[in-house]
């Protein structure tokens, strides 16, 4: 990071950064956040800073786990976890619209809608996921009958847009329909599992993978489609490939 950011707290002796210090460098770390990032440059820590002062900034978010960011910015370059090192995959409108189109051809009026709706949703700091299926009621009121859902009173997203960040900021996904009407809230997905898990990603994306093909399977008349948004900022949306060969194995009309 520059050296040039103002109200700058400097080192009087410039440590660097090896291994030898490594204590000496996390009691400093213990003195910053996010408007005092540790400032280093050329390998050597001079001080801390404000937000915004420099390139780069590495925020720890737990053992082992970290995430690299320019300037302080929410959406970082790419983080770790243990071993694993994810890169963001920013929601690519243009997909997104190809396969709401393709899964819902009625409500084609209604993608930049729900692509907004997504977009907000992204901003859900822990992360969350969306599921929208054309009979999203029936599929609300029988996730909550097994006690696995809060149904709501219909809302529609497109008219209360900013009600979207506390519809999900508690676990589990929002059930909407395509045309932006909120039927559940804090859904857990349930379902046979009936295709292969992913050990590299987390239990929100495997889950909603499994389901979006189990929901299709047992009734093919449920067109459902689900946007998982993840804790490191990563945004997936199912289904994502062979498109035509999912609904041609479903027998979607």
């Amino acid at each position: 990071n520059s050296s040039k950011s103002i109200n700058m707290i400097r080192c009087m002796h410039h440590i660097k950064c090896t291994m030898d210090n490594t204590r000496e460098i996390r009691k400093l770390l213990e003195m910053t956040d996010l408007d005092s990032p540790l400032i280093i440059q050329q390998n050597f820590v001079i001080g801390l800073g404000k937000e915004g002062a420099g390139h780069y900034s590495i925020l720890f978010d737990g053992n082992g786990k970290w995430k690299l960011s320019p300037d302080n910015k929410n959406i970082p370059i790419f983080t770790v976890e243990g071993n694993i090192c994810v890169f963001p995959s920013p929601t690519r409108e243009d997909l997104f619209c190809s396969v709401f189109q393709s899964m819902f051809p009625d409500y084609s009026d209604q993608t930049v809608n729900l692509t907004k709706i997504v977009n907000l949703a992204k901003c859900q700091r822990h992360g969350t996921s969306i599921v929208i299926c054309n009979k999203a009621q029936d599929e609300a009121q029988r996730l909550a009958q097994n006690s696995r859902a809060i149904t709501i009173e219909p809302i529609s997203l497109v008219d209360n847009i900013n009600s979207i960040n506390k519809l999900t900021s508690i676990d589990g996904a929002i059930i909407i329909s395509p045309d932006g009407i909120c039927y559940a809230i804090g859904a857990i997905l349930d379902g046979e599992a009936i295709i292969s898990g992913d050990t590299a990603r987390g239990a929100r994306y495997n889950s909603l993978n499994n389901y979006v093909v189990w929901r299709t399977r047992i009734d093919p008349s449920y067109r459902t489609m689900a946007i998982v948004i993840s804790e490191d900022q990563t945004t997936d949306i199912l289904p994502n490939k062979d498109l035509e060969r999912y609904f041609r194995s479903f027998s979607l009309s």
